[in-house]
């Protein structure tokens, strides 16, 4: 495969992912006070959820290189429909 990020885009996706790890952090901490077991059950949930739907798209713009929208990965997939009702 071809490689198209350069080294700003690998920069700019590692701050992204500070900012975001901070910004789940701080809002942990600041919830953990009163409703501590759930919050952290809720946190461990979206990451594991976020980390297949990452898995999803990659997976989709391995496929499907040309396109890369949600409409047209599901429309690829599934009937125009779901598509339209999705994207």
């Amino acid at each position: 495969m071809k490689e198209v990020l350069s080294a700003i885009d690998l920069i700019v996706i590692g701050i992204s992912r500070i900012i975001d790890t901070g910004i789940f952090v701080i809002t942990s901490v600041a919830t953990t006070e009163k409703f501590c077991l759930a919050v952290v059950l809720s946190y461990i949930l979206a990451k594991i959820s976020l980390c297949f739907c990452g898995n999803f798209y990659a997976e989709l713009a391995y496929i499907f290189p040309i396109i890369g929208s949600t409409y047209n990965y599901i429309y690829m997939l599934m009937k125009k429909l779901i598509a339209w009702t999705i994207g």
